[in-house]
């Protein structure tokens, strides 16, 4: 590691290079590029806005949580998403934002829903007294005795389909 440091081209400048040949809009190659510049480890990132729901992802999981808010937006959800990338350190704040507005929370992983990024939202909310609508979207406390790709493991355990929602 500290020979990388001494070297010519930093990390940030070769991940800068990699960004530049994504085949997406430069507006989101800005927001990237923004984001890797600016992160604190143990903080979240808001990547929408939204006042009907707060969709909570981490690691892979955001690709189809974005794709599921454009897919809410059609029926006019409203969704805030937010990007956890580290569980710990954890964004308590965050949380704790989002049970001062009372929204729903739900949080998606790819993960056992038991000690996850699920575990910790729950806690957080249960501590808080508060009575928050609150939905974990992961893997159910089991093995995989499936084999197969990944979009294959993501449909068996059932984080292909969108929850329902509805702001009523």
């Amino acid at each position: 590691y500290m020979k990388r440091m001494n070297e010519k081209k930093s990390y940030y400048d070769e991940y800068i290079e990699n960004v530049q040949n994504w085949a997406v809009p430069t507006s989101e190659k800005k927001q990237v590029l923004k984001f890797f510049k600016d992160y604190e480890i143990g903080k979240s990132i808001q990547i929408t806005s939204g006042k009907d729901l707060a969709l909570i992802s981490t690691s892979n999981t955001l690709e189809l949580a974005k794709q599921w808010v454009e897919e809410w937006k059609k029926e006019g959800i409203n969704v805030m998403l937010i990007s956890m990338p580290s569980i710990k350190p954890f964004d308590k704040d965050c949380i704790d934002k989002l049970i001062v507005k009372k929204i729903p929370i739900f949080t998606i992983e790819e993960h056992n829903i038991i000690g996850g990024l699920g575990s910790a939202v729950a806690e957080i909310i249960a501590e808080s007294g508060q009575s928050i609508n609150f939905k974990r979207i992961g893997i159910n406390d089991t093995f995989s005795h499936h084999v197969g790709n990944h979009t294959y493991q993501r449909e068996k355990f059932g984080l292909l389909k969108k929850p329902n929602f509805s702001k009523e």
